[in-house]
């Protein structure tokens, strides 16, 4: 039985808090060392804080992506562009609050490969296990 959008909501959700939260963590830690928050660099360091923001973006929706895909018996692609938008919906307005801005392409992007491919990862496992159950039950 596939549950329905409706019924998916709340793993969306909790997937996409699950990596805001992270996002929001890791801003922090880089404005500790850096002296300003790492969605907003400036100057000579611009080029290398969008890098390893997409680099970090990427890997956390990869995470979020893969353990959403987990739970989500089909759609895998659907869930993971959800949970991106959701994700990046919480971070624009995080940034418009405190930091004055909006967020930029290059993390919206980067949170729908990551994600894609997290499901895809999780819809992998899956079918590898299925894979196995599956040879495990004709062999007895």
């Amino acid at each position: 039985m596939v549950r329905s959008f409706d019924s998916h909501i709340s793993d969306y959700l909790a997937g996409a808090s699950m990596i805001f939260g992270i996002i929001l963590a890791a801003d922090q830690v880089l404005s500790f060392f850096y002296g300003y928050s790492s969605f907003v660099g400036s100057g000579e360091t611009r080029g290398e804080m969008v890098l390893l923001s997409v680099v970090l973006h990427t890997m956390r929706a990869l995470l979020g992506g893969y353990l959403v895909g987990r739970r989500t018996p089909a759609h895998y692609v659907q869930a993971a562009t959800v949970v991106a938008v959701i994700v990046y919906i919480f971070e624009s307005i995080y940034l418009r609050m405190f930091a004055g801005s909006l967020g930029d392409v290059w993390s919206l992007l980067s949170l729908f490969i990551g994600g894609i491919l997290g499901s895809m990862f999780a819809k992998i496992q899956k079918e590898r296990t299925t894979l196995v159950s599956d040879a495990k039950n004709t062999t007895l």
